[in-house]
């Protein structure tokens, strides 16, 4: 049971830590130099002793940083990271630490696939370069941690202080429901009070000022513009991948992923375009007639697009805008999914109250697997100033199975909301597809447990299984039973045929942005923004597209978050979910189990093999294509 005061700063984080780092790096030489030949098992033990404390000191912080945008704690964070790795590099570079990996017995199929990691963290790691080219590896992955970091930094402290003033231009244009958005005539960045400007807001003017603040966050011509950071962050894995004798940095990355190369990525997603492409064009037509002939307007302004999109929904289904929050409040959304986690893995969670949490809204969960107690969970679900954009689930300790873990899931809904739309229940039932892998787990080490580890290209496959439950309609009606009120399915209905209404669209996107990731990579000297320009012209030819929005400066998933040469994941898992979701929903009672077991294996072993185990066979992209009615 983690302590009370677990999440608590202290002045002398960094230094214990720092002496923590130290004191590992002894133990380890003082090991080697012993030359003594130890099972797995063994030194996983003695690792674990030794790492204890310097890894829960960076665990919370890696928890304050992404909850809270603070600068001193996210120095210290870049701090403790360039320590930790700087380390690593210098272990994973040691012929004498090789051999004694090289040496430790395995036992079981666990052992000999962490040991088989380790020994590709040396090859990684530049074990076999000249001295003076594993020292230039060194400072190239110092270098882009830094410049990772920096990146997503230019972006939270340019929305820091980022705001629209009410001048009286603008103020005699609004409404007193319009109003209400500024407080002492400004209004201050906000990703949920901006989306509902934008499509709620009578104001022209005011959806231009607010699609332009959002476009211009770290972009150009700004002093928080990451143009530079791109390119250096490019620059450097291509300096990494040419040092470890590869010719791009996909090469370097894609090595452990379900798929083979960049190439059969590029494939797929050019495949897929040639369906979504015909469908993305029809819905595009559609709308833009129905704003043509009900408004008059022949060139719509890219400021405009949600607003008269919300409009064309509202039409098109008779559907008013978030007319079903009332029937999903929160807690009851919440109490919805915890019933289906239970009913699907056995997973139960029960309320905790005995530690000290750091933000408003946060609370802890003790979290049983088959009645079995295996860790806390803390939960962060609304939006404040100050915390990270999205949605996430970060292990701050992986539980395995004599292990207990501490495991956070964040979001950020918007508190003053009666309740949450299907988006939002998608989103939440997603974090908890990746909650349940990391406490699924039956693997004896956590560095293999849940996601730890596992190809980027499965990361998602659990978390999109799960939130395509939140579409079902006996779920959705069962939250609203519980208010007492059912929802009627003439309005169910709606929801569910709007969230599938524009997937020709979504999935071009998406598959825009996955070929500029791959393309940034394999061109490593191409200007991103000329190359992301060209992609979105390609990809939505003959369609008026903004290809001036920046987006690539705010492109976090891969210049600082762990995706690089991996946003393809969410398509490539997204065919593996909708054929996991439809084989078990054939017969759950039987099937459910057998997902289980797929979680519960974690990157033990590969992820190919773990999906034949499950299922039988590899997944049928057709039934992604039937699920989002692509296959017309």
């Amino acid at each position: 049971m983690i302590s009370k005061d677990f999440f608590v700063l202290k002045d002398a984080d960094l230094i214990d830590f720092k002496e923590e780092l130290s004191n590992y790096k002894n133990n380890i030489l003082n090991l080697i130099e012993k030359k003594e030949v130890l099972s797995m098992s063994c030194f996983y033990e003695l690792e674990k002793t030794w790492t204890n404390k310097l890894e829960q000191i960076m665990s919370k912080y890696a928890l304050h940083y992404y909850a809270n945008i603070d600068e001193k704690i996210i120095n210290v964070y870049q701090e403790m990271i360039k320590e930790y790795r700087k380390l690593n590099m210098s272990l994973f570079q040691s012929v004498n630490f090789y051999e004694f990996v090289k040496n430790l017995v395995v036992e079981d199929f666990c052992d000999e696939t962490l040991k088989n990691k380790m020994l590709k963290s040396f090859e990684d790691s530049g074990l076999n370069l000249s001295p003076e080219k594993q020292e230039q590896l060194k400072l190239l992955k110092d270098e882009l941690t830094t410049l990772s970091l920096n990146f997503n930094k230019n972006i939270s402290n340019h929305k820091l202080n980022s705001k629209i003033i009410l001048d009286d231009n603008l103020k005699q244009n609004l409404s007193e429901k319009e109003l209400k958005w500024f407080d002492n005539n400004e209004l201050k960045y906000d990703d949920n009070i901006f989306v509902d400007i934008l499509e709620e807001s009578t104001s022209s003017e005011l959806r231009s000022r607010v699609y332009e603040l959002r476009n211009k966050i770290a972009s150009y011509d700004t002093e928080y513009d990451n143009s530079n950071n791109i390119k250096s962050i490019v620059q450097k894995r291509q300096e990494i991948a040419t040092l470890l004798g590869k010719k791009d940095y996909t090469e370097v990355v894609i090595q452990d992923r379900m798929a083979k190369n960049a190439n059969e990525i590029i494939a797929l997603l050019n495949n897929l375009l040639e369906v979504t492409k015909p469908m993305m064009n029809k819905e595009s037509d559609e709308f833009l007639s129905f704003v043509k002939n009900k408004y008059g307007i022949e060139s719509l302004q890219h400021s405009d697009k949600a607003y008269y999109s919300n409009l064309y929904s509202e039409q098109k289904f008779a559907y008013e805008k978030d007319s079903e929050r009332e029937y999903f409040p929160f807690k009851y959304v919440l109490e919805s999914a915890f019933e289906l986690i239970e009913r699907l893995y056995g997973i139960t969670f029960e309320k905790y109250n005995d530690i000290d949490l750091p933000y408003e809204n946060t609370e802890s969960f003790k979290v049983y697997n088959n009645g079995i107690y295996k860790g806390i969970m803390i939960t962060d679900f609304f939006y404040r100033d100050k915390k990270n954009d999205g949605a996430w689930v970060s292990a701050i300790q992986s539980p395995s199975i004599l292990e207990e873990g501490i495991v956070t899931i964040n979001t950020n809904f918007d508190k003053n909301k009666k309740g949450l739309i299907l988006d939002d229940i998608i989103t939440l039932f997603h974090e908890f597809g990746h909650l349940v892998h990391a406490f699924s787990t039956a693997v004896k080490y956590t560095s293999l447990s849940g996601t730890s580890g596992m190809a980027k290209d499965a990361v998602e496959i659990p978390s999109q299984m799960l939130e395509k439950f939140a579409s079902e309609s006996s779920i959705l009606k069962d939250i609203s039973k519980k208010t007492g009120i059912e929802i009627p399915d003439e309005l169910l209905e709606k929801i569910l045929l709007i969230n599938k209404d524009s997937i020709g669209s979504f999935y071009s996107r998406q598959i825009s942005f996955s070929l500029f990731d791959i393309l940034i990579h394999k061109n490593p000297s191409a200007n991103a923004k000329d190359l992301f320009k060209e992609i979105t012209l390609d990809v939505f030819k003959g369609r008026n597209v903004d290809t001036e929005t920046g987006f690539e400066n705010r492109f976090s998933h891969i210049f600082s978050s762990g995706y690089s040469v991996g946003y393809y994941s969410y398509i490539w898992s997204d065919v593996y979910s909708v054929d996991a979701f439809m084989f078990i929903k054939e017969n759950e009672d039987e099937r459910k189990h057998l997902f289980k077991d797929f979680l519960s294996f974690g990157s033990s072993m590969n992820p190919d093999m773990l999906y034949y185990m499950f299922r039988g066979s590899k997944a049928n992209l057709n039934n992604f294509l039937m699920y989002y009615g692509l296959s017309n």
